[in-house]
Parts: C-alpha cells; structure tokens; sequence
C-alpha cells in the first residue's frame, strides 16, 4: 500500500464508522455527553453519533447474498470499524475521491481564514459586509465578562424549562418554548401574559372565520383553513362586541431576512408586534394557532427555510407562510439545493413533530446567545441536547460544526495563522484542524449544501411563477371541500 493511500486509509477511519448506518426511524435518545469550548471538540463527544444516515436502499433485483453484503458493512460501521471498500467504490477510485473532498474542505476553512485575518479594511461595502460577518462567525465569546455572565443566567434559565419539556417533567408546550427563547433574549422583560393575548386574539379571529362560513371547527381541516387567511388576505370579522373589524394578513419582511444585523428578525414576538415576519417565525406562530385549535400541524424545513405540512387520509399539503401560498415538496425539491441524500437522511422535508420543534428551539436559543457574544460551551450544550431528542436536526449538527470552526480559528490567531504546512509544529492546532475537516466530511455526509443569500432570494422569488399559483388555486379548492366536509 503507497503512503498516501495509507495516510488518507488512517483518516478516513477516523469517521469511516458515521459513513453509512441503518435507515433513521423513531430515534431513541442515547446519553448525554457534554462538550464544552475548552475541550478539543472530538465529535466522539457528541451526540453527532446519533444522527443516522440512510443505507439500506437495495438496488431492485439485489440478491440474498448483496443484502446480507450490505447489512454486514452497515453492522460493521455502527460498531466503530470500516469495511473494505466495495468493487464500485474501487472503480469510482474511492479513496482518491474522498482526498479530493477533503482537500476542497481545507481550502474552504483556508479562505476563511484568511478573511478572518484581513486586517486591511476593504473599500468594497459588499467584501467589507462578508468580512463582518466572517468575522462574527468565528468569533468566540468572553465568557468571564460581566455581561456575558448576567446574560447566561436568563439563557440556562430557558434552556432548563426547555429540556423539562422534552424530557417529560413538564407538558409540551411550542407557545411557551417560542416566548422563553426570545425572552432570555431581552432579558426576561417581555410580558408573557400580552404574548397570549395576542395569540388568543389570533385564535379567536379563526374561530369567527369558521362560524361566518358555517364550518365547525372540530373539524381540523377548517382550522387549517381560517389560520391560512391570516397569512394570504384580508378578514373582515365581528369582534367579541359583535363590531367588524378587519384584519390585515401577515406580511413578509424583506429586510435582514437572515437576522444578520437584528436578532429579532427572527422572533415571533416582532411578528406580533410589527406583522411582519419570515420563514422561521412565521411558520411558528402558524404551529402555535394550530395547537391552540387542536389542528395537527407539523414544521418542515428546507435549506434555510421553513414551512408548514398538515393534511388528512386523501391529501397532504405543504403551506408557505412567507406568502400565503400552498407548496409542494417536488416544487422545493425543483429548487436544486435538496440532495437525495438530506431527502433519505430526513434533514429535509420530513415532517416534524412537536417535540423536534420544541428540540429545534434549543438551536433558537444558542444563536440568541451567539449572536451577542460568539461560541462558547453553552452552543454546545444546546446542539448536543437537540441532537438527543432530533438525531437529525442539521440546525443542531451545524452548530457544531460552527463551533469547531470558530475554535480553530481562534488558536490559528494565537499561532499568528500559520500555512498548513506548518500545523505539524503546532500539535493543538493541528488536531483541531483534523477534527474539523473530519466533521466537515460528516456533514456533507448528511446531504447538506450550502445556500447562499442571493441564492436563496432568487428561489423564494419563483414561489410567484404562474406554475405555483395554478397549483396553489388547485389545492385551495381541495382544502375547501375538506373544510366543508365534502
């Protein structure tokens, strides 16, 4: 065997074992194991090791002895040994191919590097933009500041009623989830009982709009109906006076619509507050009216994106709240950031029950923290928890690994950022190197690709394509027939 392939064999058994496993089914919540900032960030102390990727695919026609081939490698993997490479991983030139990948991950991490080290001040007010946010991405928190500490303490105070959710010492709650996150955010001074009111006055809007059209609410379908006019068109009502009032629908906010500069961008508070919202805390609050209706209602998520499922024994529907329209999972897919991998995998598209959404908030609740002061141990801690009740949570996984980057980049610093080459004289910034494009391997394996903003923009635009709208007219028409019981 040549060195080379020797040293890419060694590496790769460092990770091979996470390759491939069992198809993920209901997950059953392995043990906690904390990593905290000031560790080396080994993913074996992650609960990473429970998202499971999916293998058990059988081409059609596959024989006895190829299943029981396969089932043998996936046996092997998940008990922490890597197979010998298969005929077709051979003849893809298997070893050279993951080089490649590896080699393109470290000149990723390179170049952000070097932009975390401009210290020249760019004229370009869209490489200075870049660089800010570089910057605020790989920056690690001031954990012994005063204000550091003062804010933590709201912060593990919503984590704790989190986890007590989740672990089944207190009830399930997404409405009380949502407000203890963006609480701890502002310091614990938003008024809990206005943030029911509000949705109470939501929920009693719905209740109008059913019996205005003579539909009976127990019947979940017409729940779903009502909630949707409140994100598509304007309602006209009798308030509790039997006075009309008018409602004007939610709107989409088309500025920082990935909460760079506000964290509160994001929040469902300023949603209730200013009517207009985006893709995360509008597909929320349309959770947060379904569960007041009793009407199930599932979170999905897409690259950067969120939205709602619901459906009934004759048809599923996909609604996108940022403008009032019906999707489909084929119409996300057609967008060309979903791999096969993250659809079989489930980081995508499946739809997400309460407690993952509830899990969910615990990556809300780091970024809050995040976003005001850098990493730290408490990013880790979130990410690992969401992961034990959502193995498959990428939000949680991405976290991670934005820790080991920001952590790599840090020591770089110390070191004066050296070339890689060098990285041998220093062995602590050489083990978090490996560790982090060994994690970086690991989330690709998952299916994740990377969106960009304007990527993103130009894909939220074609929800207006006249293809979209036909079939948004079509499912309304079947949704109506559910809501009146046809």
């Amino acid at each position: 065997m040549q060195p080379r392939i020797l040293y890419i064999w060694i590496i790769l058994f460092s990770y091979g074992r996470f390759a491939q496993a069992q198809s993920p089914q209901i997950p059953i919540p392995g043990t906690f194991q904390q990593i905290t900032t000031t560790q080396s960030y080994s993913t074996q102390n992650s609960n990473y090791n429970s998202f499971q990727t999916s293998s058990n695919n059988y081409p059609t026609g596959a024989s006895a002895q190829n299943i029981i081939n396969q089932t043998n490698r996936s046996s092997m993997q998940v008990m922490g040994y890597t197979p010998q490479p298969t005929q077709e991983e051979m003849k893809a030139d298997y070893y050279n191919t993951l080089a490649t990948a590896r080699q393109k991950k470290t000149q990723d991490f390179f170049n952000e590097l070097n932009t975390f080290n401009n210290s020249a001040r760019p004229v370009d007010p869209k490489v200075l933009e870049e660089l800010a946010k570089t910057k605020k991405r790989l920056r690690t928190a001031d954990t012994s500041s005063v204000d550091f500490i003062n804010h933590l303490k709201y912060y593990n105070n919503a984590y704790n009623e989190i986890v007590s959710m989740l672990s089944g010492k207190s009830s399930l709650n997404l409405k009380r989830a949502v407000f203890v996150v963006e609480n701890a955010y502002h310091k614990n001074k938003l008024s809990y009982e206005k943030y029911c009111r509000q949705i109470d006055g939501l929920t009693f809007i719905c209740r109008q709009i059913m019996h205005e059209n003579g539909v009976n609410e127990k019947n979940y379908m017409a729940c779903h109906y009502a909630i949707q006019k409140l994100f598509s068109e304007k309602v006209i009502y009798k308030n509790a006076e039997e006075k009309t009032e008018t409602f004007e629908p939610f709107g989409y906010d088309f500025v920082d619509v990935f909460a760079d500069n506000d964290q509160t961008k994001g929040f469902v508070t300023k949603l209730l507050n200013t009517k207009i919202g985006q893709c995360h805390s509008m597909p929320l609050l349309y959770l947060i009216i379904a569960n007041e209706l009793n009407a199930n209602a599932y979170m999905a998520l897409a690259p950067n994106h969120s939205y709602v499922k619901f459906g009934n024994q004759y048809q599923q529907y996909g609604f996108e709240t940022t403008n009032g329209t019906f999707t489909t999972d084929e119409w996300i897919v057609a967008s060309g950031y979903i791999s096969p991998a993250a659809i079989k995998n489930k980081i995508y598209l499946a739809p997400l029950t309460k407690d993952k959404v509830i899990a969910e908030c615990l990556v809300d609740l780091e970024e809050g923290l995040d976003f005001l002061f850098g990493k730290s141990s408490f990013s880790i801690k979130c990410a690992n928890t969401t992961l034990k009740y959502f193995p498959n949570s990428i939000g949680a996984i991405l976290t991670i690994n934005n820790v080991i980057n920001a952590k790599c980049a840090q020591t770089a610093k110390e070191y004066q950022f050296p070339k890689e080459e060098e990285y041998a004289k220093f062995p602590r910034l050489k083990k978090q190197f490996d560790e982090l494009i060994a994690f970086e391997l690991k989330v690709e394996q998952t299916g994740y690709l990377k969106i960009s903003k304007d990527q993103y923009e130009n894909w939220q635009q074609t929800a207006n394509e006249e293809k979209q709208k036909r079939e948004h007219l079509k499912l309304l028409s079947k949704l109506k027939e559910s809501a009146n019981g046809k």
